[in-house]
């Protein structure tokens, strides 16, 4: 495990405090070009369990784990690379196309087969935690990812990835603006397998192949 000894005192009296990045399970602070995170007490050792397979691994399209930060022999946090001027999808949305939603899915997809082959599930996927820096992609707080993940949890995450197609394709958070937005999806797909928990890789990609600006058109009617 790549990692180095800090201070934490100094870390949060001394450094800029990122007061625009919010997280419940830690504070993040910056210094000469590096994000550094400081867990909350509480979730160190939840966190420390998959450090130091994250530190030695780098994932596609992902801003890495760099180190481990360590008070002593006590875990507190990671470093990462500070993402310049980061806009997220969210923050993008209204702006983007079918044509560059479809793009970034191929980086999104990209990532995703990457962490899967090498057994780590990255679950947390919303239009905030994914976005640019200096125009190139980036998927953010990949310290949550799971390791070893079950094969229903993978099957959860190739639903939420298709949840997050139609949003940025209808530039709303259908999730959290629909409470029955799984029937909204579903109708959207037509496909048993999202309602099954059952929906393959491949067969995400052919619906995001095969999805024209006229069937986005229709899609936009049953939100309301």
């Amino acid at each position: 495990m790549k990692s180095i000894q800090v201070s934490e005192r100094i870390i949060t009296n001394t450094y800029e405090k990122l007061d625009n990045i919010p997280h419940y399970e830690s504070n993040m602070y910056y210094k000469d070009g590096k994000v550094y995170k400081i867990y909350n007490k509480m979730f160190r050792m939840f966190r420390y369990k998959n450090m130091y397979l994250l530190t030695d691994n780098k994932f596609i399209n992902a801003c890495n784990i760099i180190e481990g930060l360590f008070q002593g022999d006590k875990f507190i946090g990671v470093s990462m690379d500070y993402l310049k001027d980061f806009k997220t999808l969210y923050n993008i949305l209204i702006d983007l196309d079918l044509y560059q939603v479809k793009l970034i899915f191929e980086y999104i997809l990209d990532f995703y087969t990457d962490a899967l082959n090498k057994n780590f599930l990255y679950w947390d996927i919303h239009l905030n935690n994914m976005g640019f820096s200096k125009e190139k992609f980036y998927i953010v707080d990949i310290d949550s990812m799971q390791y070893k993940p079950s094969k229903i949890h993978k099957k959860y995450a190739i639903n939420s990835l298709l949840c997050m197609f139609y949003e940025m394709c209808l530039k709303t958070k259908i999730r959290n603006n629909y409470i029955n937005y799984k029937d909204i999806i579903f109708y959207m797909c037509e496909r048993e397998s999202y309602l099954n928990n059952n929906m393959t890789i491949d067969e995400l990609k052919e619906i995001i192949n095969n999805t024209s600006e006229d069937e986005i058109k229709e899609k936009k009617l049953l939100l309301y």
